[in-house]
């Protein structure tokens, strides 16, 4: 069985989507970039809680689609109001 999708969420987990583009066929790569501090978390380039400088620079130079969390995302959590 091949891996079609693996989001990453920090530098930590940015091997995981490489390993998921890798190999024929259709692939996905997905960064969530942590943004909305105030229904979730925020960390980015100089955040003490976690770091995505590196995976951001990698999703970005290979086309890899990133979402922002405050922007992109009307709910984090499912008791969000609609």
């Amino acid at each position: 069985m091949r891996t079609l999708h693996r989001p990453g969420t920090s530098n930590a987990t940015c091997n995981c989507s490489n390993g998921a583009r890798e190999g024929p066929g259709v692939r996905f790569a997905l960064i969530v970039h942590h943004t909305d501090a105030g229904r979730e978390w925020a960390y980015d380039r100089k955040s003490s809680i976690g770091k995505l400088d590196k995976a951001l620079d990698t999703a970005q130079a290979e086309g890899w689609t990133i979402v922002d969390m405050k922007n992109d995302w009307k709910r984090v959590f499912s008791f969000e109001g609609r």
